[in-house]
């Protein structure tokens, strides 16, 4: 099992700041209830909120997969409000390669670090 990270940048589109918000916080609750894979949830949104940028960490590929049924149809939502890059950082499993073929921006393995 190999710990899975995202980073995901969303570039919030004129006038949709507050049903973005509104969407991330939905994000968040759902993470809360339905996903035991997952250990690190965070959003952070720039100054002028015009900008947010979601760290995740997942336990293994298969909590990434299933964060996506998860949370899928309310990111779908969020997508359609900013447009949205997304990075891996890891070593995902062929599963999880197929699910996210149209969805990551990039997939960095590990160099070195603590973990």
């Amino acid at each position: 099992m190999s710990r899975i990270m995202s980073v995901a940048r969303f570039r919030i589109h004129p006038g949709r700041t507050e049903e973005f918000t509104a969407l991330a916080a939905e994000c968040v609750r759902l993470v809360r209830q339905h996903d035991p894979g997952t250990s690190l949830y965070e959003w952070f949104i720039n100054e002028d909120r015009t900008e947010c940028i979601a760290i995740d960490s997942y336990a293994s590929s298969e909590a990434v997969l299933a964060h996506i049924r998860n949370v899928g149809p309310t990111m779908r939502k969020l997508r359609q409000l900013a447009d949205v890059s997304v990075e891996l950082l890891g070593s995902p499993s062929p599963a999880l390669l197929e699910a996210l073929s149209f969805r990551s921006d990039g997939i960095y393995g590990l160099l070195d670090g603590l973990a």
